[in-house]
């Protein structure tokens, strides 16, 4: 999961972020899917890149 990976809290992420730590645990989980604007928020915060790649059918 995305705060295990960087020894962060859903609440601590949140924070750092700007989201709702309830949409944090709901994009962990997959039951939301996240806006362009939130993946990059999260994305700058854990130092990451946001790619599409295609799916493997």
């Amino acid at each position: 999961m995305l705060c295990e990976e960087h020894r962060s809290t859903q609440a601590d992420l949140a924070e750092r972020c700007g989201v709702d730590q309830g949409d944090i645990s709901r994009i962990e989980r997959g039951s939301t899917t996240p806006t362009a604007r939130t993946l990059q928020r999260i994305a700058d915060v854990l130092d990451v890149d946001v790619r599409l790649v295609a799916r493997v059918s």
